[in-house]
């Protein structure tokens, strides 16, 4: 026993002694982490009581929402719809340089991301609600009338979507400021900028879906279906616009009035006004505001913004678990490195493979199987231990702060020599002579056996 202990400190002593031990973190694909969270919303779950699911004439509470939910109306979709509702803190991602947070997908397979500040030490931890948005307040529109209630607006002509509205060419500005005219990894969607109105009811339909708690995803008019191409109307320069009210009450926020003991359980509800991209009158937007509930304000008025933008659904993911001091990471370039064993890799020249996972390979080699990859500290010439992804048959590493030498491990296969052609032949094959020989030491073996059977026999009599 003593002995024994004696090896296992000898052990750890090593692990102490030796090198830096790397370890990995394994990559995977936003849109799968947000599937493996979410549960259907019309039916009872864990924050749900009511058998019928999710009453979105109410706000979100521990009772009637809070996590990752799917719109049961989509489920018949090529991509069905997930959004995040209530009072959470697993939506967090650091995209482009930016914190964000994970609004929900659509049914052309993007996810919406919701802006929230900016990125500190690593961690999205903006307390104060006003850096959710960015800096400057923005009037909606420079003149208060019907025509103005869009995104884009109407010119002297008539012709709709015409000119660009006063957020419009703001969030454009900004865009533009912080990440050019690059656009990788942003994805086109439908930003829906419903101007339906409702002539009995004296407003617009999205004001009639929040007080009815009906909200839909479903943009009706292609008008209003704002994006860059012609997944919808095409009118937008850049993948990004702003949240709609039937957004807002997916993720959990409702109007004046309603459920005054719940208000700021949504995520979306951040202390502090910012517009939203739904008309209420003829003159006034829809908005949450500072006191955690939806509201109205007139065009002219001043108010935050938070950019919502959109990312392909099989973005990469390295890291995080979606909170604030660990929020998921979007690295820029989204390609896996392949190289080949017995190369030396640089991960201090290459910063996309510093951020990115490699796959590793090796030719095939005569005569040998392989049996594992080793790793080697190019500068001190020890080994380190590098965990590896294997994952569809390929293995993938991440790179280490170090220079790496990636060795591959073989076995020999065990050979016989076949003496009537001298030549090296692989076991599993074996031509007829061997086979007429082993035959024959059977025959003469079963022979012999049965003999000496008989003699026992009849000894024994």
């Amino acid at each position: 026993m003593k002995n024994r202990w004696l090896k296992v400190l000898f052990f750890f002593s090593l692990l102490l002694i030796n090198t830096k031990i790397y370890a990995i973190e394994r990559y995977f694909y936003l849109y799968d982490e947000i599937e493996k969270q979410a549960v259907m919303d019309n039916t009872k779950s864990e924050f749900v009581t009511s058998e019928n699911g999710i009453d979105f004439a109410h706000t979100s509470s521990s009772t009637n929402g809070r996590g990752v939910y799917i719109d049961s109306n989509s489920v018949d979709e090529e991509n069905k719809i997930m959004y995040y509702r209530g009072n959470i803190n697993n939506n967090f991602i650091i995209f482009k340089n930016y914190c964000w947070q994970i609004l929900r997908t659509t049914t052309d397979g993007k996810v919406k991301l919701l802006y929230a500040g900016e990125v500190t030490d690593k961690k999205c931890l903006a307390e104060d609600a006003a850096l959710y948005a960015i800096p400057n307040k923005i009037k909606y529109n420079l003149v208060d009338n019907a025509d103005n209630i869009g995104y884009m607006i109407p010119d002297d002509d008539g012709n709709i979507n015409a000119k660009d509205s006063n957020i419009k060419a703001e969030i454009d500005s900004w865009f533009e400021e912080k990440f050019g005219q690059e656009t990788d990894n942003f994805a086109d969607t439908v930003f829906c900028n419903d101007r339906e109105y409702n002539s009995a009811a004296g407003h617009y339909n999205g004001w009639k879906r929040l007080q009815d708690g009906t909200p839909t995803f479903t943009c009706s008019n292609e008008d209003d279906a704002f994006s860059t191409s012609d997944i919808g109307n095409g009118k937008l320069k850049y993948p990004v616009a702003l949240i709609n009210s039937d957004e807002l009450m997916y993720a959990g926020a409702q109007y004046n009035g309603v459920d005054p003991e719940n208000y700021y359980d949504s995520w979306v509800l951040v202390k502090a006004a910012y517009w939203a991209m739904t008309p209420n009158s003829s003159n006034k937007m829809l908005y949450p505001n500072s006191l955690g509930f939806i509201n109205r304000n007139s065009l002219t008025a001043s108010s935050g913004v938070r950019p919502l933008v959109a990312i392909n659904k099989d973005i990469l993911l390295l890291s995080g678990q979606g909170t604030r001091e660990k929020p998921y990471n979007v690295p820029d370039n989204q390609e896996k490195y392949s190289v080949s064993a017995e190369e030396l890799l640089n991960s201090d020249l290459e910063e996309a493979i510093e951020n990115q996972p490699i796959e590793i390979n090796h030719e095939n080699k005569n005569g040998f199987t392989f049996k594992k990859y080793k790793f080697y500290n190019s500068d001190t010439k020890e080994e380190v231990q590098i965990d590896v992804i294997n994952e569809d048959g390929k293995t993938y590493i991440k790179m280490p702060n170090h220079n790496l030498l990636i060795a591959a491990e073989w076995e020999e296969i065990p050979v016989i020599e076949d003496e009537k052609s001298n030549n090296i032949t692989n076991p599993d094959t074996i031509d007829g002579i061997t086979i007429y020989i082993i035959l024959l030491i059977a025959s003469i073996a079963t022979v012999l056996t049965l003999r000496f059977i008989k003699i026992y026999k009849f000894n024994k009599i």
